[in-house]
């Protein structure tokens, strides 16, 4: 047989072909042809979707066939639906569970309520009773200062040589205004310059009564309360820090008689090199202005000499004598700790 007339049939599928090369290529290509070589040989030629198991006859025709596979895109949904589903059931489970601990909150406050029911109940019928004692300690307060106002006291007149009864009633008083007075006369530039001393100086200044006879102790170590005591008619006044603080923050004198004297401070030659006019003028100011270190240079010092002393006398403790001598306390009045 001639070459020219030479043919070359496929093994596979016995096609007939004039040349070696056209049958290579229909063996590679031929859709039919492969599915015979796949079921002759094992697969081992040609592509299989791995999703609807069709024959392809290249990697690059398989690649395709994927994208657009019917199979492929039904078991893409099935696996979102499958995901969709088991995170709804994730978030049923999360949400039971803290249906369940909000219960278990609910029962536990409900009990609670319930005991604070009880306890308000109680404190309720407690404060009745102290209610009624108070009304009662107020009616003997009220009977025992009747008594003291009536209490007479003999003063002579020399001019008609008689002797007449009065009653003689001398309060503590602790007013802003009484505070912005004393101010105005007693805080000069020299108390100013003392700083905290000077501070100390002017608080007893108000704390006194008027002809100085006043005693003072701790009402409540704890809360910085102090008590006053006029030692002409036994009226008493009770204070605290925060009190005395409030009133020399919002006094307007005071602000003005430290701008004042500030601007003296400052046109005088600084004596400290490491210590200016105007830091020093800054920190006399805080001492009226800051709550913190007006307890810490003021109240705290006065409370703490108050502590240490037995009826303590405010002229045991502050800057300067009273302006007149304090008379000596009796027993009655000595500080309890």
């Amino acid at each position: 047989m001639s070459s020219e007339s030479q043919s070359f049939i496929c093994e596979h599928c016995n096609n007939e072909f004039i040349s070696k090369t056209t049958l290579i290529y229909h063996q590679k290509n031929a859709l039919f042809c492969l599915k015979i070589q796949n079921e002759d040989n094992n697969n081992l030629h040609g592509f299989k979707c791995e999703y609807c198991e069709t024959l392809i006859s290249s990697k690059k025709n398989l690649l395709r066939h994927i994208n657009i596979c019917k199979k492929r895109q039904q078991q893409i949904k099935t696996n979102e639906i499958d995901t969709i589903i088991s995170d709804f059931n994730s978030k049923i489970k999360e949400m039971g569970n803290k249906y369940d601990e909000l219960q278990n909150k609910f029962e536990k406050l409900t009990k609670q309520n319930d005991e604070y029911k009880s306890k308000i109940d109680k404190l309720k019928n407690e404060l009745k009773y102290v209610k009624k004692n108070c009304n009662q300690k107020d009616n003997e307060i009220k009977s025992l200062v009747k008594k003291l106002a009536e209490k007479p006291t003999t003063i002579n007149n020399n001019n008609n040589n008689t002797t007449t009864n009065n009653t003689i009633i001398n309060s503590i008083d602790l007013s802003q205004e009484r505070f912005n007075q004393i101010v105005q006369d007693k805080y000069d530039y020299d108390m100013y310059t003392l700083g905290s001393e000077g501070g100390k100086q002017l608080l007893y200044e108000f704390l006194s009564a008027q002809d100085g006879s006043v005693k003072v102790e701790l009402a409540d170590y704890a809360r910085n309360k102090i008590r006053l005591f006029n030692l002409e008619d036994g009226s008493e006044m009770v204070v605290d820090d925060n009190s005395l603080f409030i009133m020399c923050k919002t006094s307007k004198t005071l602000s003005q008689k430290l701008k004042i004297h500030s601007e003296e401070l400052c046109k005088k030659p600084n004596t400290d090199i490491y210590y200016s006019n105007i830091e020093r003028s800054t920190d006399i100011a805080l001492l009226f202005k800051k709550k913190t270190k007006f307890n810490t240079c003021i109240f705290e010092p006065i409370k703490a000499k108050i502590v240490t002393k037995n009826a303590a006398i405010l002229n045991e403790y502050i800057i300067g004598p009273p302006s007149q001598p304090l008379p000596q306390l009796n027993n009655e009045f000595e500080e309890k700790e």
